[in-house]
Formats: C-alpha cells, structure tokens, sequence
C-alpha cells in the first residue's frame, strides 16, 4: 500500500507542520489560554488541565517546547496510522491540515493530539486488540478528558448498520437539538433533590444555548453522512470492514452533533473525535469509483472544501470572538515579532 516517493512527501510535508505549530507564537486559537495555564503551573498554583500537560509545563523552561512537543507527537502518530491506511497522501494530509491541525495542532492542543491517539487506536480496533485500545484512550484521556467518548467505538465496530437506521437516527438527533428538548428535561431533572445532580444541572443550564439558524457546517455532517452512507455500496469487499468502521464512527459524530447542539463545547468538539475520520473516507471514495471524470469532480470538490476551511481560518478575527484567542494572520514565531 505504500511506496517511497509516498513516504518522501509525508515526510517532508509533516516536517513542515511540526515546526510551523512548534514554532508559532501568538498565533492560533487559545495562545494565550494556554500561555495562562502555563504560567500559572509554573508559579505554582493548581491547575485544572489535564496531567499531561501539568507535568510537561513543569519540566520545560518554555511555553514554545511545549507546543513543539504536542506538535511532534501528535503529528508522528497520526504518520504511522497514515502509512497504514492510504497511498493518497496529499489528500489526507490536506484534508487534515485544513480540517483538524489548523484547530487543534495550531490551537486547541491538548484536544489535537488526543484525536491523534484516538485515531491511532483504530489500528487495534481493526486487529480485534481491544485491551490496546483501551489502553490508547486511557491515555488520550490524560491529554484531554473528553477522549473517554470515543469509548463509544468499541460497541459498534463490527456492526453493518442498516442504512435506514443510519438516516433515521440523526434525523431525530437533527429534532432535539434545535427544539426546547434539553431545556424541558433539564426542567423535569430540577426536581429531583440529589444535591450532586442539582450542581451539575446549574453548570447545564449555564451551557445551554439554544440557536434556531443552521448554519453551512451543520447541513456539511449530514450531507456528507448521507454521501458516506451511499457510498458504501460501491466500496471493494477487501476494504468493506474498514470503510465500515469508519462510517459508523462518522454516524457516531453525527448523532453527537445534532443531539447535544444546545451545548456548544460537547457539541462541537465531542463531535470531532468522530467526524475527524472523514479524512479518511473521502480519499476511500475517491479511490474506489471508476469514472475517471468523476474522480476529477471530487478531487475539485474535496480541494474547493479544504480552501474554504482554510479561507475561514485566515480571515476571521479571532481576538474579537475570545480575547484568549490569537489570529491565524499574521503568523508569528518564537524567532520574531
């Protein structure tokens, strides 16, 4: 499945995004969350972020080693799960630079290079080693709490979900999630004097957002859920168990997005640990369909939707939507401005 002029250019482009997230500074989504985090571990006060990052914090002289080291390890990772999967290099990897590392490797770290475990993982996961996959998400969970989600995969890896299923399933994720749903069982739970539970519905209600408009993103998971589904049908019997796999994680994500839409964090993120394989699944579609104008088309489709990713992340404004956020653009790095 792979060749050297394949392990030459995934090389030299993961190099490339190792020092370009490794070096950055004040630059990406949460710079100066985590310039804060850091700071405050090197001055001795308690921290609420996950060990991992505590103890690297501790052991470094520099916020930017530590970038560079999540960076690295999350960026090697998802190479040997790469070599694994596909000979579609630069689709992969451009799909993953605009749909996952401009966001968390250059962002939101901690939750970039637990997806990289978790993806990872699903190497055991198709070789039935389920004690090594566990112990992978063990681990992805003290990089980042939220990992235990992917706990999920376990449950439905050999399952051939009926398409059907697949379609209804979402639909109603699609129907408690932009109605009061949320808001009237939180209201029924309200009643129940467990002191815990009453703490941990405050913190719901405090997160619970409730926004009618659906935007392009959300019409893209289901979209392409509903593309991935189809595709099915046309994928090889060699590669059927593995595309399979990927699209009940796919499906997974789906649900995840949709049904807890009024809470934005486990929405939004929690989603991702799933519908990160979709880097994936589009370079498997692209390999298996016969028509060459076709393939011409996606490979079109599948560049125009990396480009306007990237577009997005070029031109918002992040430090006006979070203070704690630093802008894309200009990219700055520890050995300038």
């Amino acid at each position: 499945m792979y060749n050297s002029n394949s392990n030459i250019l995934l090389f030299v482009i993961s190099a490339f995004l190792i020092f370009f997230a490794g070096l950055r500074w004040k630059t990406g989504i949460d710079f100066y969350t985590y310039l804060n985090a850091y700071n405050s571990v090197k001055s001795g006060m308690p921290s609420q972020t996950e060990p991992t990052f505590v103890i690297l914090s501790k052991l470094v002289p520099s916020l930017s080693i530590v970038f560079f080291i999540y960076a690295f390890l999350s960026i090697y990772l998802l190479n040997i799960y790469i070599k694994r999967e596909t000979t579609i290099i630069w689709m992969v990897m451009l799909l993953f630079y605009a749909c996952i590392f401009l966001r968390f490797d250059m962002g939101i770290i901690r939750q970039g290079l637990a997806m990289s475990i978790c993806l990872y993982s699903l190497t055991f996961i198709q070789e039935d080693k389920n004690y090594k996959f566990l112990l992978c998400i063990f681990i992805a969970s003290l990089v980042h709490l939220s990992a235990l989600l992917f706990l999920i995969v376990i449950v439905v890896k050999n399952k051939v979900i009926p398409a059907i299923w697949l379609m209804i399933i979402p639909l109603f994720s699609v129907i408690v999630g932009f109605t009061k749903f949320w808001m009237l069982f939180l209201s029924i739970l309200e009643k129940i004097p467990v002191e815990q539970l009453q703490k941990y519905i405050s913190h719901a209600n405090n997160g619970l957002y409730i926004d009618k408009n659906i935007s392009i993103s959300d019409y893209r998971i289901l979209v392409f859920l509903f593309l991935f589904i189809l595709g099915r049908n046309y994928i090889a019997k060699s590669n059927f168990g593995k595309y399979n796999l990927y699209l009940n994680i796919y499906f997974i994500g789906t649900c995840i997005f949709y049904l807890f839409r009024p809470f934005v964090t486990l929405s939004d993120r929690g989603s991702y640990y799933f519908c990160s394989v979709e880097i994936f699944i589009l370079p498997m579609l692209f390999m298996n369909l016969k028509s060459k104008w076709i393939k011409f088309l996606m490979m079109c489709m599948i560049i125009a939707y990396t480009l306007n990713y990237i577009k997005y992340y070029a031109t918002v404004d992040y430090e006006i939507v979070n203070w704690m956020n630093a802008n894309y653009v200009p990219y700055k790095w520890i050995f300038g401005n």
